[in-house]
């Protein structure tokens, strides 16, 4: 994040800014440790999820607290692989 952030971050956040799922929720947690979030384009944290279409653009974005089994991530998935 910041000025260092690799380009392929820079242009998966900026193809899609926003994140599904519970990113406040996360970014108040991070404030529980004393640690101050990113806001908004910018990566939150591991394992925040991007999926990136057949066609090489982002998808869909979703926050870290995403579970890999979770409804919405598991229909973008299957959505895009049903094109």
């Amino acid at each position: 994040t910041g000025p260092a952030t690799q380009p392929l971050y820079t242009a998966l956040t900026a193809a899609m800014p926003a994140k599904q799922g519970d990113a406040e929720g996360f970014r108040e947690r991070l404030k529980g440790f004393g640690m101050t979030p990113t806001q908004d384009p910018e990566v939150l944290w591991n394992f925040e999820k991007f999926l990136i279409g057949r066609d090489g653009r982002v998808a869909a974005r979703f926050a870290p607290t995403t579970e890999p089994g979770d409804p919405a991530l598991v229909a973008a998935i299957e959505a895009e692989l049903a094109k």
